[in-house]
């Protein structure tokens, strides 16, 4: 997956984008829409501590991941 672009949304965009997102919420303002290239789901959730903003996961959770996107 790639990072593309961070676009700032407003409720137009939002709408008309309602089916590419997750989030199934209002828009409210101050959301920022992540553009990315070649996303991949994962079939079965990895639980996983939140995080304000961009992040770079531990170095343990990092392998978590890749282990899932090779079972994938």
């Amino acid at each position: 997956m790639e990072l593309i672009a961070i676009v700032p949304m407003d409720a137009q965009r939002w709408e008309s984008w309602r089916e590419r997102h997750c989030e199934t919420g209002a828009y409210r303002p101050g959301l920022f829409g992540l553009i990315l290239k070649d996303p991949r789901r994962f079939n079965t959730p990895i639980q996983a501590p939140g995080a304000l903003r961009l992040f770079i996961p531990s170095p343990e959770f990092q392998d978590q991941l890749r282990q899932a996107i090779s079972i994938e």
